[in-house]
């Protein structure tokens, strides 16, 4: 499994992106990390891989969803939105591929591991 990660608000400096990339290592070796949406559309739209995941901020969630969402190659769907505030209503028409909203890194790696097979 390949895992993307769009986020425009990841910023390699801190500590807790290198923690929670490490973690993510440990369920897949193949991550690449993205801060603009057309960057992971690129990625789909030109990779040979077969079973992509991808974690994605609500921030770009919204916009990015409705363009990947039927790309073959896009198996699985995880929402991360750290400002519990905010609902994510958006995410709810989104079935099959869409696994959840999460408001903690931590639940996706868990919602990922019996899925990265």
């Amino acid at each position: 499994m390949v895992m993307i990660w769009v986020d425009p608000n990841i910023h390699s400096t801190e500590k807790n992106y290198h923690e929670s990339i490490t973690k993510l290592k440990r369920i897949t070796e193949l991550i690449y990390i993205f801060t603009k949406s057309d960057q992971c559309v690129h990625f789909l739209d030109t990779t040979n891989e077969e079973n992509v995941a991808l974690i994605v901020s609500n921030t770009l969630g919204e916009q990015l969803v409705p363009i990947v969402f039927d790309k073959l190659k896009l198996k699985s769907i995880y929402i991360f939105n750290q400002e519990k505030q905010i609902q994510v209503n958006w995410a709810n028409k989104w079935e099959g591929k869409m696994k959840g909203t999460f408001y903690d890194i931590q639940d996706i790696f868990e919602a990922i591991k019996p899925n990265s097979g």
